[in-house]
């Protein structure tokens, strides 16, 4: 397939996409000259979607690249060859090489054949957890800048982060943004159920008013979590007197992060968790704030975070245990799309209670053995005896024949 850009002109797309999601499918594309660039076609076109783009396009914001990387911006609305209606847009490719973040957001890294930086990323090794807290590092300056610009991602998480062999990051998905222009809000679709706040379960996302910095806070400390320690901070299995705490979305909302107020609540907290005993406090400290914080303007900021992060790297970050990040943690909350009616969590303080008492049953002694009697000696003769009375009485009678 082909199509157009007013600035790039014929564009030949690739015959299948590298990437597709519920929004659309990204194809790599090359212009007449041989340029490279990537194409995003909206299959599912929303709304605002179109004029949104096109004012992006039209008001390019400076410095979308850093020493952390870039940001995939678009630059251009594409139409179909020989039509006049915008189908996607066109932005640049990520850095070469580049790999999800979501690679890095496990236990293990997924597949057999690993790439050479999985090996450079390895909790375990001397190295590994510096290097996973740079790559932290640039994604916080990365939000830092679009948070800069005055915008809000609302669907930051791994999948829309890509991370190149040297740690760069790029940026993609930024039709997902917030954007205010004057009085005009150019809103963001809704982001994924495990990295929104609590908070956004009672927004409502068309007609509330706009979304705050501090949603991309709570997505940022989620993703650097499962960076460092490889889990979702809020993967654990609740008590039974829990209701209705059944996902991850669900512990989200009510704010049963493990290493926080709520830990009391919760059963069972796999092993990976552990090792926020091992990384610098003041990171186990950022991430109480960004979970836990009474109010959502309390969350540490990505210039927080990034120099926080920078600072531990620089210190000579920790090995983690092997035993920890030997196997992958029993999956103990399902992830489901919509969340369900909130869940009922009784205070910590409160005793279970149950509407019924157990009243123990008067113990009964029990009856002492009986003592062992002696057998009974048997009134019958034994059955063998009557032989030899019969072959006396034989005797006697021929002897007295004689």
């Amino acid at each position: 397939m082909n199509v157009t850009s007013s600035k790039l002109g014929k564009l030949e797309l690739a015959a299948a996409p590298f990437a597709s999601g519920g929004a659309g499918e990204v194809y790599r594309a090359t212009d007449s000259s041989g340029a490279i660039y990537c194409v995003k076609i909206l299959t599912k076109q929303k709304p605002g979607e179109i004029e949104k783009i096109k004012h992006m396009a039209e008001n390019p914001p400076t410095n979308l690249k850093g020493g952390w990387g870039t940001l995939c911006w678009p630059f251009d609305l594409v139409k179909k060859y020989g039509t006049t209606k915008p189908v996607g847009y066109v932005m640049p490719m990520a850095l070469a090489d580049s790999v999800e973040l979501s690679n890095l957001t496990n236990i293990r890294w997924p597949g057999k054949s690993l790439p050479p930086l999985a090996a450079k990323l390895d909790r375990t090794s001397p190295n590994g957890l510096t290097a996973r807290m740079l790559i932290a590092c640039n994604i916080s300056a990365a939000v830092d800048r679009i948070h800069q610009l005055g915008c809000v991602f609302v669907d930051l998480k791994p999948q829309n982060i890509l991370v190149s062999p040297r740690g760069h990051i790029s940026l993609v998905d930024l039709d997902s943004l917030q954007i205010v222009s004057g009085r005009e809000i150019f809103r963001g679709p809704l982001g994924s159920p495990e990295y929104m706040p609590s908070e956004s379960y009672k927004m409502d996302f068309n007609q509330g008013p706009k979304i705050e910095p501090s949603w991309d806070l709570f997505s940022l400390a989620v993703i650097h979590y499962e960076i460092l320690l490889g889990i979702h901070p809020f993967t654990a299995s609740p008590r039974p007197s829990i209701i209705g705490c059944e996902t991850i979305e669900d512990a989200i909302r009510f704010k049963m992060y493990v290493h926080g107020n709520n830990r009391s609540n919760l059963e069972v907290i796999p092993a990976p968790h552990s090792s926020i005993n091992v990384i610098p406090s003041e990171l186990a400290a950022l991430f109480k704030r960004a979970f836990d914080a009474a109010s959502p303007s309390l969350r540490p900021t990505a210039k927080e975070w990034g120099e926080a992060i920078h600072n531990a790297a620089r210190g000579g970050a920790p090995v983690l245990s092997k035993a920890v990040f030997s196997v992958p943690p029993p999956v103990v909350l399902r992830r489901r799309v919509q969340p369900s009616a909130p869940p009922t969590l009784p205070s910590p303080a409160t005793p279970r209670q149950s509407n019924s008492t157990w009243t123990p049953s008067p113990t009964r002694p029990s009856s002492p053995s009986p003592a062992p009697q002696p057998a009974k000696k048997s009134d019958e003769m034994p059955p063998g005896c009557w032989i030899f009375i019969i072959v006396g009485l034989i005797w006697l009678f021929v002897a007295m024949k004689k």
